[in-house]
């Protein structure tokens, strides 16, 4: 079953980062990805209080058989609510960084195998704006572990489904993990789903480091460190 990483601060980490101190960030959050008469607003501050991430509901417009709610993700600054709002799937969960200034934000669009994907949220003139993080990484992980492979004497997949999955990387889940500053990055995992629909690598991932806004790599773990993050991620 995939479930949204959590890595342990592990030694190996403070190599990667020229020897500096990876610091990380307060645990992650869960949050609400449906809203019923019983729930309760959440809110999230950054570290330095400055930024809170509020989750409120509001209803739908769909009146059948009652009132419909769903939650309303936002951005607050001195009390302001920030535009635009924020939008997310199923299983979301929040980390702030450790500066205060970067939001990540993961969920799935179906369910536990995925498409997960997380974006991180910057303020810049008091707007909410979105980044794509994931584009680099899927690109990785579909070279590394391609999508429609056959298992040994089989036949599930054709060239054309193949050459699809290598073209669109989309299906490539991604997760966010941990922040480090000192400098401030991302450690994110990248999986192919574990999902017979997408061939023989199913369940691979590849663990990474990544600059908050832009995405790129900065560094990648080998497929054994991957995997002790990987099996370590129960953790936070």
């Amino acid at each position: 079953m995939l479930r949204a990483p959590r890595f342990a601060c592990l030694s190996f980490l403070c190599l990667t980062l020229a020897a500096q101190e990876p610091i990380t960030s307060p645990k992650r959050v869960d949050l609400p990805s449906t809203w019923t008469e019983r729930s309760k607003p959440v809110e999230v501050p950054a570290p330095d209080a400055k930024l809170v991430l509020r989750v409120v509901g509001k209803k739908t417009g769909h009146s059948y058989p009652d009132d419909e709610m769903e939650p309303d993700y936002f951005i607050e600054k001195d009390e302001r609510r920030l535009s635009p709002a924020i939008h997310v799937y199923s299983s979301p969960y929040a980390l702030w960084s450790p500066a205060s200034d970067l939001l990540a934000l993961t969920s799935t669009d179906g369910g536990l195998v995925g498409s997960w994907e997380v974006f991180v949220y910057d303020i810049v003139k008091d707007r909410v704006v979105e980044h794509n993080v994931m584009k680099q990484v899927q690109v990785d992980l579909a070279r590394r572990y391609p999508g429609g492979i056959n298992p040994p004497g089989l036949t599930f997949f054709s060239d054309a489904e193949r050459a699809q999955f290598a073209r669109d990387v989309k299906w490539v889940d991604v997760l966010a993990c941990r922040w480090l500053h000192d400098p401030e990055r991302l450690l994110v995992n990248a999986q192919v789903p574990p999902s017979s629909s997408c061939g023989a690598n199913m369940g691979k991932s590849t663990a990474y480091i990544i600059e908050p806004r832009s995405g790129r790599i900065l560094h990648t773990y080998s497929e054994q460190e991957s995997e002790r993050l990987w099996n370590e991620c129960e953790g936070n």
